[in-house]
């Protein structure tokens, strides 16, 4: 329908007007923006044909056959350069139109880190990192950032790295790549990976597991606690909260509140005047009378060493 209200302006326009480009449309910017690598679609509406289509005056022209007096082109403009470009198209002699565009580069590059993988579990030694990348401009360098020291990887779209770990202390670490391309775009992806040895028996400790409040009915809003600390070199990675009635067994993820920073806390908060570390809490709410939950909790750190608790029961009044 509008390509139609177009050529019927045109065909009541001056007989010299025979050419013109509708699309890129110039109503709200006189001369359009795209992101470089894009298909633009160039069309317009001519009285005769055929046309010929041309950027930035260059002497070489692409011929097109109208279709019903409209014709059209599909530009990738993956090869083009940065800036504004002149968009002429013609009949052949001195009819002619022309619009301007520009192509600009509002695309990060895509990031992707293969090896290690996400929270990967390895052993000190040399620990090979790669990846991939591409972008619709091109990729300048891959950085990449370990134990706060930042090494570039060769190549770029395809890339890789071999990084020594021997002597890195045990613990968790933090992988972050960098993909930058030539306009200076950048994107990051990070993994945590975790160096560890065999021969040690650690894993998180539990030192107090409770309820609240200690005397429960029917309108209580049940909440278990849980005091739980990393004794080796990795973080705690979860909490999770076994419940058991009958013959069901529910688990719920345990969670530390307002632990970094420490945060206040509001009257209507469970946690009001709780120590903010190690404390850990799940919020059940109510149960009816005379029911009986047993519940423990089982703890693992980043390494994957985990503890489970001795197991305790409460009954509503």
């Amino acid at each position: 329908m509008r390509s139609l209200i177009f050529l019927w302006m045109f065909l009541f326009r001056p007989p010299g007007d025979r050419v013109q480009i509708v699309s890129p449309d110039t109503m709200l910017f006189e001369t359009p923006f795209y992101c470089i690598g894009d298909k633009i679609l160039i069309s317009g509406i001519v009285t005769g044909g055929p046309v010929y289509l041309s950027f930035d005056h260059e002497p070489s022209v692409i011929e097109l056959l109208p279709i019903n007096g409209e014709w059209s082109y599909v530009w990738n403009t993956s090869q083009a350069t940065l800036g504004i470009h002149l968009i002429t198209i013609s009949d052949g002699g001195n009819v002619s139109d022309e619009k301007s565009i520009q192509l600009i580069d509002g695309r990060p590059p895509s990031l992707t880190i293969d090896t290690p993988v996400d929270s990967a579990i390895l052993e000190r030694g040399i620990l090979d990192i790669s990846g991939r990348s591409s972008d619709n401009c091109d990729i300048d360098h891959i950085e990449v950032t370990l134990n706060n020291i930042t090494k570039t990887a060769t190549e770029s779209i395809t890339w890789n790295l071999s990084w020594d770990t021997t002597e890195f202390a045990l613990g968790d670490y933090l992988l972050s790549v960098k993909a930058i391309d030539t306009h200076g775009l950048i994107s990051t992806h990070t993994h945590l990976i975790v160096l560890n040895e065999s021969g040690h028996s650690w894993s998180p400790q539990i030192h107090t597991i409770f309820y609240s409040p200690s005397n429960l009915t029917n309108t209580s809003n049940v909440i278990i606690y849980a005091n739980v600390t990393s004794t080796s070199p990795f973080a705690l990675r979860n909490i999770v909260l076994y419940c058991f009635e009958g013959n069901e067994t529910m688990s719920y993820e345990m969670y530390q509140y307002g632990a970094n920073p420490v945060q206040g806390r509001h009257e209507e908060d469970p946690f009001f005047n709780q120590s903010n570390a190690p404390l850990f809490g799940v919020e059940l709410g109510q149960f009816s009378s005379g029911q009986s939950i047993g519940f423990w909790i089982v703890a693992t750190d980043t390494a994957n060493n985990r503890v489970q608790s001795e197991g305790d029961a409460f009954t509503i009044q």
